[in-house]
């Protein structure tokens, strides 16, 4: 009861916000762009914006199912995968990689077609995934993103990391049905604005140790030090 109290509440939420709802920032790299029109219906698409290269790829959870999945475009969702039962959206064995061909700075994750929604008298709240790099699983959920920017009547929602994490890929998925609930998302944008990033950070902490340990030995080895 106090699930479905609470499931209730969100939906009168979004109902009430999606009118008012704080408009969506654009992302640094829009995936509703036309620069990524020609992603659709291909398996994998690279583009360049904003000085960053990086690939979309359409993959599967397991590699040996049959079919190929392919890439979804459109200029309000962004993209998604086409293979399971919704074409223009993430879910069930699908995966949507991005890939950068150096590492950026990921500060914001812009989604779409992210509800809360009613089946079959049950009120619940779609969620989805992502892994950056090879870091923990992450789960997100449609409730807990209701206060963040975007039009909720298209799913909208932004979420924000903090602090800016360091990434070369990024691979979005979602359980798609449980029971008669289908949960998938798809993916308006990345990061606003882009960061590249030269080396990794662990790296270059790294290197500016070595050359600190290697001035103060110099030092201690000069003449009359």
């Amino acid at each position: 009861m106090v699930r479905l109290l609470v499931s209730l509440t969100a939906l009168m939420l979004v109902a009430s916000g999606s009118a008012g709802a704080t408009p969506l920032p654009t992302p640094g790299i829009d995936f509703r762009d036309p620069a990524f029109s020609g992603a659709d219906r291909q398996a994998s698409f690279t583009a360049t914006v904003g000085g960053i290269t990086l690939t979309l790829e359409a993959g599967l959870s397991d590699p040996t199912l049959g079919g190929t999945p392919t890439l979804w475009w459109d200029s309000r969702d962004g993209i998604g995968v086409r293979y399971a039962y919704e074409a223009d959206e993430i879910e069930g064995p699908e995966r949507l990689i991005v890939r950068f061909a150096s590492p950026v700075g990921l500060s914001e994750i812009f989604l779409s077609d992210l509800f809360v929604e009613s089946a079959s008298g049950v009120t619940y709240s779609e969620i989805g995934h992502y892994r950056i790099d090879a870091g923990p699983l992450v789960t997100f959920d449609a409730a807990s993103l209701l206060a963040s920017p975007g039009d909720k009547s298209n799913g909208e929602a932004v979420i924000a990391l903090s602090p800016i994490v360091p990434a070369t890929t990024i691979t979005f998925s979602a359980p798609g049905r449980i029971g008669v609930e289908n949960h998938e998302f798809s993916v308006l944008g990345l990061t606003d604005p882009p960061i590249p990033i030269s080396a990794p950070p662990t790296l270059a902490l790294a290197l500016a140790a070595l050359a600190a340990l290697t001035f103060t030995r110099r030092r201690r080895s000069a003449p009359g030090a």
